[in-house]
């Protein structure tokens, strides 16, 4: 596995494309744009994971720092974990988890998040890892018209 720097390699627009057809879902713009404008949101943030599996890039991690003001210490939220489907089953996700698992431990991070979709088929490979809903949380998201006429507040 491989830290990815700024970089925007055709491997992980390949792979990113692979996750939206898996999920039939749609970008908001052209990916190499996406990446780069991700990129630059938080450079010290943001970390990407590749996993490569005879010389081919078959899965990432995309993950971010977070911080717990109730355990007072830093953790890792894991934004997406994708591995290409002829690449499953070889234990390629257990590999990336593991490896962000290992980077909380060395940085003394209380936690490792992640959100999943409710009809999400990998959530019996999440809770073999000992992932587990956390209980009494909610999701919750401010977004599309609700969040601009939130900003319009702050005038």
């Amino acid at each position: 596995m491989s830290n990815l720097g700024a970089d925007l390699v055709e491997a992980d627009v390949r792979l990113y494309r692979g996750r939206l057809e898996v999920r039939h879902l749609r970008t908001v713009g052209p990916l190499p744009i996406l990446w780069d404008r991700w990129q630059l949101a938080a450079p010290r943030r943001r970390r990407l994971q590749l996993a490569e599996l005879d010389g081919e890039v078959v899965g990432f991690a995309l993950y971010l720092s977070d911080y717990s003001t109730f355990a007072g210490r830093s953790g890792i939220f894991l934004e997406d974990l994708f591995v290409t489907a002829p690449a499953r089953g070889r234990g390629i996700g257990r590999s990336l988890l593991a490896r962000l698992a290992a980077i909380a431990r060395e940085r003394g991070a209380t936690s490792l998040n992640l959100m999943v979709l409710d009809w999400n088929p990998a959530r019996e490979f999440y809770h073999r890892l000992g992932c587990a809903p956390v209980a009494g949380w909610l999701p919750y998201q401010v977004s599309g018209a609700a969040l601009y006429r939130l900003a319009e507040e702050d005038r």
